[in-house]
């Protein structure tokens, strides 16, 4: 169960055990708003700073890097959108969740249903050979190897990521969409690229040269407090 209510000024994080979680929406006036965020002195030395400073060459580099320029976006979200609070009270979904649970115990569940490991082995065994060729397999792996040996060109694939190749990304972006764990929207990431385009540059090739993804990545978790 979560509800949102659009408010203009800060209001509490905690209340009777709920979270509330900022989000931005973009608006008729965020366009003109964003311009005057870019060009504020704040947004200008925080980008300046975050493509000069070498990060550390390991995970918590990446989640240091990562952060810097997620509260980058965040400041100019903050400066050009409208600020939406959601609410979520995990102790309301877990009560919906359980009654759920105690209709469903209610219900007449077929018989082959109740034996959890035959159910399992049956999906377990769709697709299974009933036997396997080794020779033959064996066989393909051979010529496999020997094709690739022949290769006279092999393409680099982990080349440097280009400017020219995340702003190609960034115009696919689909406007009017919900924001993912960071929680800056599209518009933001879209309408300012060319001011941040190599920050974002920077931290694509950071991750991909030290083969770490940022935790921020992982979603957020939101948990009720006693």
């Amino acid at each position: 169960m979560k509800c949102s209510i659009n408010i203009d000024k800060d209001i509490g994080l905690k209340e009777k055990g709920w979270h509330w979680i900022k989000s931005y929406k973009w608006t008729d006036n965020s366009k003109l708003k964003r311009i005057d965020a870019l060009l504020t002195e704040s947004v200008k030395n925080e980008i300046i700073e975050f493509e000069m400073v070498n990060c550390e060459e390991n995970q918590v580099g990446v989640d240091e890097a990562t952060e810097k320029l997620t509260k980058i976006l965040d400041n100019i979200s903050s400066l050009s959108c409208k600020r939406i609070y959601q609410s979520k009270n995990p102790k309301e979904y877990w009560n919906i969740l359980k009654s759920l649970k105690n209709k469903t115990e209610k219900d007449e569940i077929p018989e082959v249903l109740k034996d959890e490991e035959v159910l399992m082995k049956h999906f377990q065994d769709q697709g299974k050979p009933s036997s396997i060729n080794n020779a033959f397999m064996n066989d393909i792996e051979i010529q496999l190897k020997l094709l690739e040996n022949n290769i006279d060109f092999k393409a680099e694939t982990d080349a440097p990521i280009s400017c020219s190749e995340v702003k190609k990304v960034i115009s696919g972006l689909k406007l009017q969409k919900s924001a993912g764990p960071d929680r800056i929207i599209n518009e933001i990431i879209k309408t300012s690229n060319q001011v941040i385009i190599k920050s974002i540059v920077k931290i694509f090739n950071f991750n991909s040269k030290n083969g770490y993804i940022s935790k921020m990545m992982d979603g957020l978790v939101y948990n009720r407090t006693s």
